[in-house]
C-alpha cells in the first residue's frame, strides 16, 4: 500500500517543524487551511497555497503535481549523476537530523576524507632507485665506511660548499 503524497507532506512538516500549527505560522497560512490541504488532497488545493508549502519545504512543485514527492535541493543532482542510492539517502537524511556541532563534525572528516583522496601523492620509491640502493650501498657497516668515508664538516672543501649553497651578504 502506497502512502498518499499529503501524508508524506505531513511527515515532512512534522519531522522537520515539530506540529501543523507552528508550520502554518511559518508560511504564512492559516492552520485550517493547510489542515485542509492534508486531509482533502493536494490536487484540489490553490496552487499559491502549494507553491508556498513546497518553498518552504524545499519540494519540487511539478513532482508533486505528478503526486511524488521530490527534494529541490538534492534529488535532482543525484539522479543527474545516477548516485542515489539507498545508503546515500539515509545518509543524507541523518546528516539533516545532526545538530550544528555533528553537522560540523560530518563536514569536517568528510573534508579531510576528500582531501587524502584526491591530493597527488608523492611517487613511490622508483625499481631503478632500489636496485641501486641494494647493489651500490654496503650492508656492512665498515665496508660502507671504507666506500663512503666520513667528512670532515671543517674541511675546506665542505666549507666551500656551504658558502655556495648559503651565501651570506658582506655589507
Amino acid at each position: 500500500m502506497d502512502i498518499s503524497v499529503e501524508s508524506q507532506l505531513k511527515g515532512i512538516i512534522l519531522s522537520k517543524h515539530g506540529s501543523i500549527k507552528e508550520f502554518a505560522q511559518i508560511i504564512g497560512m492559516s492552520y485550517t487551511t493547510l489542515d485542509s490541504i492534508l486531509k482533502r488532497g493536494v490536487e484540489k488545493a490553490n496552487v499559491v497555497n502549494i507553491i508556498k508549502i513546497c518553498k518552504a519545504l524545499s519540494l519540487d512543485v511539478d513532482a508533486l503535481a505528478d503526486g511524488k514527492i521530490q527534494s529541490k535541493e538534492i534529488i535532482p543532482l543525484l539522479n543527474s549523476e545516477n548516485n542515489a542510492t539507498p545508503q546515500l539517502m539515509d545518509h543524507i537524511k541523518k546528516y539533516r537530523k545532526l545538530d550544528a556541532h555533528g553537522k560540523d563534525l560530518v563536514d569536517t572528516v568528510l573534508d579531510k576524507e576528500y582531501d587524502r583522496v584526491t591530493t597527488p601523492k608523492e611517487p613511490a620509491m622508483t625499481a631503478e632507485l632500489r636496485d641501486f640502493i641494494i647493489k651500490e650501498i654496503p650492508r656492512d657497516p665498515d665496508e660502507f665506511e671504507k666506500k663512503y668515508q666520513p667528512v670532515d664538516e671543517n674541511s675546506k672543501e665542505v666549507q666551500d660548499w656551504i658558502a655556495r649553497m648559503h651565501p651570506t651578504s658582506k655589507n
